[in-house]
């Protein structure tokens, strides 16, 4: 590959995702379609936009920590971004600071496992693979699942494989062809993809083939990946080629506007980097604008900055992975500014994501790698079977022993066991969890510490956060009978009939949360004994900030006091049920600190007999 028309096709990328995020922003998350053939308004530089954020942080992470790219170093993007915890950025910050990180991160949990976040973060991958398809989808696999499983992290994959073939080919068709051998053929987002097609060809008109799209595959979150992938395909066919066209039309269909058009915008701009003219460039200028949320990094202050560390980049990772695209005609005068050398030389090291219930725990001295039981949340008193995977990624025989310790009153077997490893070796080990009766509270976080004592006498440890159960007292509202519900996870199955859940709650005393419950059919909470939410079950996307079906409350008073949530649901079909706490400001980051309690609802059981 030519580095200079890389280096001209990387930068007409990441132009065409500011250009077209800064178009988009004004409309995101409306519905209602709209005919743009320009900014409105036009901006002055170009608008912030958690697209290119986290792609500037992940490009950080790679340079500070060397390779291979792996989601434990990813999944610290979390930790550089502040009040920045919607949908499914709101689970994965809530399961990394619990100590559950990727691919758990992302699984646990996770209602927008098949929302943009992931998609949105593609380009970067590509242009460190450009024209190694293959290649690109092994590094953004490594990124998306940090906070998507499925369809999410499917379409991460399939606009990274396009974005990259994108490098040297320029044939549409073959291009959406080539993203689509990444995906499994019957996901949901493939036959959206492939239907897409078939609605252009009936109607070679946008806003006709979005109205059958929406007909088939319709969901009531604007940010589902298979909607606005869909979308962004309608907007390239119906483009001819044009950028400004390209990205209007996608701005101008409604949904997630700012992603479909910077990521629309990034695709065009590789393809044909002259195809961006100065009209569009003026308008927002050469600044590299981040969101207020991104805290710690140290971004470069131009888009141009930012693309020159990209190449820096592509020149490390190409070789290390022994990729097939190679730079020709790199001038003499070329400076590349160094990064962290590799912490391994094997470069499969961390490929094997095979389970959306791991954890990547760390990646030195020892790959740690933690399998949870099926359900994840182990409930009091019942064994959890847990596999504990080890690779060797140094370059000499590792020997020693591994030591597992649980809280206080839990037990564990076995508690112990010795390792040896070659390099690149790899070996498992299993052992049970259990812990004790808990009715009065159900901590959040409970460690699983991994000590490991090597030959020699150096010495690390790793932990991770073991989840609990939710508990619940079912009461059928039409028969009286009562039973005790474990919920693994912060939403449950809710059979046919007319039920009322209660669970007691504590988070920082007399301190105000956001506390959501949400489900497809219609319900009435109670706190305290006091109604402070009514829904109709007709909305049912539960994003703390942006539902309508949250409220600011405080949920404990000083002095430890437990408070009751009662939910009343209505009578209706099989449906869903989601209760959760946050905090109350910004977008609404997922309380870490809350706990539940079966006690005070066991307490008023033993009394009435």
């Amino acid at each position: 590959m030519d580095f200079e028309l890389y280096r001209k096709k990387v930068r007409g990328c990441f132009l065409g995702k500011a250009i077209g995020g800064t178009l988009g922003m004004p409309f995101e998350g409306k519905l209602e379609t709209r005919f743009l053939t320009y900014y409105d308004p036009v901006p002055t530089e170009m608008l912030t936009n958690d697209d290119l954020d986290l792609q500037v942080i992940n490009l950080e992470i790679v340079r500070r920590y060397g390779l291979p790219v792996n989601r434990c170093h990813l999944s610290t993007m979390w930790s550089y971004l502040q009040d920045a915890g919607p949908d499914e950025y709101g689970a994965a910050r809530w399961n990394n600071a619990l100590r559950r990180p990727a691919p758990l991160s992302g699984y646990y949990c996770n209602k927008f496992y098949s929302g943009m976040g992931a998609a949105i973060r593609s380009e970067l991958w590509a242009c460190l693979a450009p024209g190694d398809p293959a290649l690109a989808v092994r590094l953004a696999r490594e990124d998306a699942c940090t906070d998507h499983y499925a369809d999410g992290l499917h379409a991460s994959v399939f606009l990274t494989a396009v974005e990259s073939a994108a490098f040297s080919e320029s044939d549409m068709h073959t291009l959406v062809h080539t993203g689509l051998r990444f995906l499994p053929e019957n996901c949901r987002l493939a036959r959206g993809l492939l239907d897409t097609f078939r609605y252009w060809e009936q109607t070679h008109d946008p806003i006709a083939a979005r109205e059958a799209l929406l007909k088939d595959y319709c969901v009531q979150n604007w940010t589902d990946v298979t909607i606005n992938l869909c979308l962004i395909l309608i907007s390239w066919l119906a483009s001819e080629g044009d950028f400004g066209r390209a990205i209007c039309t996608a701005a101008g269909l409604g949904y997630d506007t700012d992603c479909t058009a910077a990521t629309l915008g990034s695709i065009m701009g590789i393809i044909d980097p002259d195809g961006i003219t100065e009209a569009w460039t003026r308008p927002i200028g050469e600044a590299l604008v981040l969101s207020n949320s991104v805290m710690g990094m140290h971004e470069p202050d131009t888009i141009g900055a930012f693309c020159r560390l990209i190449l820096s980049t592509a020149k490390e990772v190409l070789p290390f992975y022994g990729s097939k695209t190679q730079f020709q005609n790199i001038p003499e005068n070329a400076e590349f500014a160094p990064m962290h050398a590799p912490w391994t030389r094997d470069s499969h090291a961390v490929d094997e994501m095979t389970e959306n219930r791991e954890s990547l725990l760390a990646v030195t001295p020892l790959i740690t790698r933690l399998v949870f039981p099926e359900q994840i949340a182990l409930e009091p008193g019942k064994p959890g079977e847990f596999r504990l995977i080890l690779r060797n990624p140094a370059g000499q025989e590792l020997r020693g022993r591994c030591v597992l310790s649980v809280p206080e009153g839990w037990k564990l077997s076995p508690a112990g066991f010795d390792f040896s490893l070659n390099p690149e070796e790899q070996s498992e080990f299993c052992f049970s969890v259990v812990s004790p009766i808990l009715d009065r509270k159900r901590p959040r976080s409970n460690d699983l510490t991994i000590d490991f004592l090597f030959v020699g006498g150096v010495s690390c440890s790793t932990c991770a956060g073991i989840p609990l159960t939710i508990p619940w007292l079912r009461t059928n509202l039409d028969t009286g009978e009562e039973r005790v519900i474990e919920a693994t996870e912060i939403f449950q199955p809710i059979p046919p009939g007319h039920w009322r859940y209660r669970t007691s709650v504590k988070a920082i005393p007399g301190m105000t949360c956001r506390l959501g419950a949400y489900s497809n059919r219609p319900i009435h909470v109670s706190f305290n004994g006091k109604t402070v939410l009514e829904s109709d079950g007709s909305y049912y996307v539960p994003a703390y900030h942006r539902s309508g079906h949250s409220v600011n409350i405080t949920t404990a008073r000083p002095g430890g006091t437990w408070s009751m949530v009662d939910i009343e649901i209505k009578d209706g079909p099989e449906g869903e049920l989601f209760f959760g706490i946050a905090r109350p400001h910004g977008c609404c980051e997922w309380h870490t600190g809350a706990e539940y309690s079966a006690a005070p609802w066991l307490a008023e059981q033993k009394k009435s007999v």
